[in-house]
């Protein structure tokens, strides 16, 4: 795991998966709070409702006029939201961690 070495580089604290396991919940717990904080998931909901929007009419426009909607389609919708709001929390959060 990438993180436990950049943490520990001790070979012998990474070979002992008790110490890599707690390693990776303090960093996901960092990392989630940083996810959480305001400016972070603000800044994700406003990016992924205007690519979201932008992906949702190229990739289901047509479907959508023509108002089939199916299960699936709802679903791959969801998705096309849930993907740039992933990627523009993931992309603050390595922000805010490379900065400090």
């Amino acid at each position: 795991m990438f993180f436990i070495s950049n943490v520990h580089n001790d070979a012998e604290a990474t070979n002992n998966t008790g110490f890599a396991s707690l390693v990776m919940v303090a960093y996901m717990s960092d990392w989630l709070k940083m996810a959480f904080q305001k400016t972070v998931y603000v800044r994700a909901i406003k990016v992924a409702l205007v690519v979201g929007t932008i992906l949702v009419l190229i990739n289901h426009g047509d479907t959508l006029l023509q108002g089939a909607f199916a299960a699936k389609t709802l679903f791959q919708i969801a998705l096309t939201y849930l993907v740039p709001y992933a990627v523009s929390t993931y992309a603050s959060v390595e922000t805010i961690r490379n900065t400090k």
